[in-house]
């Protein structure tokens, strides 16, 4: 009778292993997964060759046209290539104008630049030749629902603007 007893323990005992070890599989990869992830949201720098429209020498200022709802901050990507033969410090990007065709969407932008669409980003050294991808929050902050506005987007280095594009902001309700 002992023999018995003794064999059901260790079947027991494989059963528990196998599920033990099932289990922190699949602990493991739910980790691995999520902490990959989740580091790819937080990146502020991307690989410029992953944007949709990768920057080059020719058009050094890549981003897209914006919609957006009133109060609301979107997540966007800018490429930008540095064709000078010196490196940029300190890139940072900024919005600098925005123009409407109607008299009451001109009124929404105040003088003092308070309702221009806001930008955030981390600054980046970006080295000659080289075209990099800045993940970016876009803000629009007061412009007029339903309407269309005209806007530049300013790469900075320190205070020289090393490189500029206009692109169409659309404001929704």
């Amino acid at each position: 009778m002992n023999k018995k007893g003794s064999l059901e323990l260790s079947i027991q005992a494989i059963v528990i292993i196998v599920i033990a070890f099932v289990v922190l599989g699949l602990i493991l990869n739910f980790v691995r997964g999520g902490i990959g992830k989740g580091g790819d949201d937080f990146d502020d720098i991307i690989d410029a060759n992953k944007l949709v429209n990768p920057p080059t020498a020719a058009n050094p200022l890549t981003f897209s046209d914006v919609s957006i709802k009133r109060n609301e901050v979107k997540s966007l990507e800018v490429g930008y290539y540095n064709r000078d033969s010196d490196a940029h410090k300190d890139v940072k990007l900024r919005i600098s104008t925005c123009i409407a065709s109607k008299d009451v969407e001109k009124n929404s932008i105040k003088t003092d630049g308070s309702t221009l669409p806001t930008i955030n980003s981390i600054s980046h050294d970006i080295e000659p030749s080289t075209s990099v991808g800045f993940k970016v929050l876009f803000k629009e902050n007061g412009l007029l629902g339903g309407s269309t506005y005209i806007c530049k987007l300013e790469a900075v280095s320190g205070e020289e603007v090393v490189q500029s594009k206009d692109f169409t902001l659309r404001v929704t309700s």
